[in-house]
């Protein structure tokens, strides 16, 4: 939704950059910051002949003057070549950093900046936020943009869980059912309404989470005998990680072979989660993506796929050291499948 108001801190006026700017700069800059079209990312679309007529004592060229004295003081950046305005220091100074779900809509946001001269300094602002405050989306974001990317990466996925204990039992993490408000760029992620001001006190909705993931669906239970090979396969495909972190990747994966995920695709999974910055809780989806990428075309109802499978659970579960077990447990699906057939042909 619009915006209705904008924040200034009154310090303003004790920073030197600003007090420098010649009077009609400083006005713009006022006018820059409470414009309803402007992003929480900072963008705004180029459009001084529009701000002018703001301004009916000052023509258009002395508008686009303001903007490169602006621009000089890197109070603003604009790209004349898309046409884009970016207000440099708006997610530190308007308070979006601390309120994670305006954070997270202004990060969403953030991929609609064409210029790359724009997303760079976009981008550098973002690493400067701090993380045990904001996490590590932010930096994740700055990485993608410098990218290129048109969309978010994996890595930013919503990846919250909620635990429920049961007395005498293993926690069984459940998928939050909380909507992610930044999904839609157009609903108010304030959760307060628009007449409460950003970075104002007191918690918004949602402000103690990070991300959210949009599911209401609980997690298949896992059996013991799950648990166990699931152990096995963190402890095989992944690096030494603290005791907290070990177990959240274990009822992960345990929850994933319940669900009849093959081993080694949860393995592969693993695998990838060992070389990404991302949470336990991103595992089903790193394991998903290796499905896609490594799912030879017409698998579905081959023998030959299904005998590999039944294989690799038989050498996961037994633990199997032979030349061949080791091959089955953590090679790829070609290699294994050749393996296979050989060993069945020798017979």
């Amino acid at each position: 939704m619009a915006r209705d108001h904008a924040r200034i801190y009154c310090t303003i006026w004790d920073d030197d950059d600003f007090l420098s700017l010649s009077t009609l700069a400083k006005l713009v800059y006022i006018h820059l910051l409470s414009q309803k079209k402007l992003s929480y990312a900072g963008l705004l679309d180029l459009a001084a002949k529009r701000w002018a007529r703001a301004h009916p004592d000052h023509d258009v060229a002395e508008v686009r003057a303001a903007l490169a004295e602006l621009a000089a003081a890197r109070m603003i950046l604009v790209d004349h070549d898309t046409e884009e305005v970016l207000i440099r220091t708006l997610i530190r100074n308007d308070g979006i950093a601390k309120q994670p779900q305006v954070l997270a809509a202004a990060l969403r946001q953030a991929y609609a900046i064409e210029s790359p001269i724009l997303r760079a300094a976009l981008a550098a602002e973002l690493r400067r936020l701090p993380m045990e405050v904001c996490g590590s989306a932010p930096s994740i974001i700055a990485a993608s943009l410098e990218r290129g990317d048109t969309v978010p990466p994996i890595e930013i996925k919503p990846a919250r869980r909620r635990q429920a204990r049961a007395a005498g039992e293993d926690v069984d993490q459940v998928a939050a059912d909380t909507a992610d408000p930044a999904m839609d760029p157009s609903a108010d992620p304030a959760g307060k309404g628009s007449a409460r001001p950003l970075g104002e006190g007191g918690r918004g909705k949602g402000e103690s989470s990070r991300l959210t993931l949009r599911s209401s669906s609980r997690r298949t239970r896992a059996k013991p005998r799950d648990r166990e090979l699931a152990a096995r396969l963190v402890a095989e495909h992944i690096p030494a990680q603290p005791r907290r972190v070990s177990d959240r990747l274990t009822a992960e994966a345990a929850a994933l072979l319940a669900e009849g995920i093959a081993p080694d695709r949860v393995g592969a999974g693993l695998r990838r989660w060992s070389q990404r910055r991302v949470g336990a809780g991103l595992l089903p989806e790193l394991v998903g993506e290796a499905m896609r990428t490594a799912a030879p075309a017409g698998a579905a109802g081959n023998p030959l796929v299904a005998a590999l499978e039944l294989a690799r659970r038989v050498a996961h579960e037994d633990q199997d050291d032979s030349e061949l077990g080791r091959i089955l447990r953590t090679a790829d699906d070609d290699t294994a499948l050749a393996a296979l057939l050989s060993m069945g042909a020798a017979a």
